[in-house]
């Protein structure tokens, strides 16, 4: 970050672009998917306080997830890791929230039926 970056501003309609990219990437099929994703949360760890925590790191997780086929993280001719490895990266790491691991293998089985769900044939 340079000097440069402090003068760095964004108009509304800038900002609501940029945040309605972000949401199409994370929620390529909508409100189906989002509210899929909540349910499925409170149905994996019900009446638990914590469901916004869970749903903050399911949400970084598919963020890497997503981030294999966006172009503006990977260029053509660079190497993306294997999808594997993006889920083995974040199972490693220490997380926001410090997830259990049952917590965490919850989330990564949420990730990928949601895949499997949502992902078009």
């Amino acid at each position: 970050m340079g000097i440069a970056d402090w003068f760095n501003f964004e108009t509304a309609k800038q900002k609501k672009k940029k945040m309605d990219r972000y949401y199409k990437k994370l929620y390529p099929f909508g409100e189906e998917q989002k509210s899929w994703e909540e349910n499925r949360l409170n149905e994996v760890f019900p009446k638990n306080k914590k469901t916004k925590s869970y749903h903050f790191e399911l949400l970084i997780l598919r963020e890497s997830i997503a981030n294999l086929s966006d172009p503006d993280i990977y260029d053509e001719d660079e190497e993306r890791p294997s999808l594997d490895e993006v889920i083995k990266n974040w199972k490693e790491k220490e997380t926001v929230y410090r997830l259990k691991p049952e917590e965490k293998q919850a989330i990564i089985d949420i990730a990928l039926e949601e895949m499997k769900r949502f992902t078009k044939n």
